[in-house]
This record gives structure tokens, sequence and C-alpha cells, in this order.
């Protein structure tokens, strides 16, 4: 482009890569990234171990269940769930159920500590029912001593 006078029109590159660079450091600070999908937990041994790794991750949805006292602590993605907290618990089956519309074959993964009193598994368990979901339990294999 040339003006009238004759002279060419030059941009200047300076101010776009600020703004560039400012919404790059913006959107880093503001993202939520995924949280962790399986937590350290001590989990019971089955002889039926099943492992988690040759099922396609986004068709499952893994929860894990801890003891927190005398309650327990319901995790999915790095979000928490107190078992005494009924809006809490409404909100986690709500997302199990968004996830059973979306993935009607998907696996519902239960991961729960083995100290954990069995009532807090079942009551998720129940929930499940509702959706006709195919359920699965998180164990490891037994160690040699134990088969």
């Amino acid at each position: 482009m040339k003006r009238k006078s004759g002279k060419p029109v030059t941009f200047s590159m300076t101010p776009m890569v600020d703004v560039v660079m400012l919404l790059i450091i913006f959107f880093m600070l503001t993202s939520k990234f995924k949280g962790e999908e399986v937590e350290m937990l001590s989990l019971p041994s089955s002889i039926q171990s099943d492992s988690l790794n040759n099922v396609e991750t986004k068709s499952r949805f893994i929860v894990n269940i801890k003891p927190d006292g005398k309650d327990a602590i319901y995790s999915y993605q790095g979000d928490m769930f107190n078992s005494n907290n009924i809006e809490m618990m409404g909100k986690l089956k709500n997302r199990v159920q968004e996830f059973h519309k979306i993935y009607p074959d998907g696996r519902i993964v239960i991961r729960a500590d083995k100290k954990l009193d069995a009532k807090y598994v079942k009551n998720f368990q129940n929930q499940c029912i509702d959706f006709d979901a195919e359920i699965h339990y998180g164990t490891t294999a037994p160690s040699r001593g134990q088969e």
C-alpha cells in the first residue's frame, strides 16, 4: 500500500505481539487442567483384578472413594464431593448421568480404599443403578503370598 504522498505504509508488529502474549498468559493462568483421575489409595486385592490400561480413557468414569474421618470423600477428576453433603452428592450423580448419556457403553469404575466402610461404595453403586450402567471395581492383583 502506498499513501498519496508516495511513501509506503508500515505496520508495527510490537503491539500485536504484546496482545498475543498477554492472551497466552491470561489463558494459562485461568485454565483449569484436568485433575488426577486415579488417586493413591490402598485398594483391596482380587484374583480377577482388571487393569484400567486396556480401557479407552474417554469411555470410563473413575470415582475414587477415600475415608475422611467418619465420612467419605468421593472424587472425580480432582473435584471432591463429601458424602454428608446432599447437594454435592447430587452434583456427582448429575455428572454420572451426563457421562452415561454421552457414553452409554462406558464403564464406571469405583476405586475405594480398603479401609473404607462398604456403605459408601454401596451408596454410589445404588446411584449408578438408576442409569443401568456397567460398574467395575478398582482392585489390585494379590501379592505372591496371598494367592
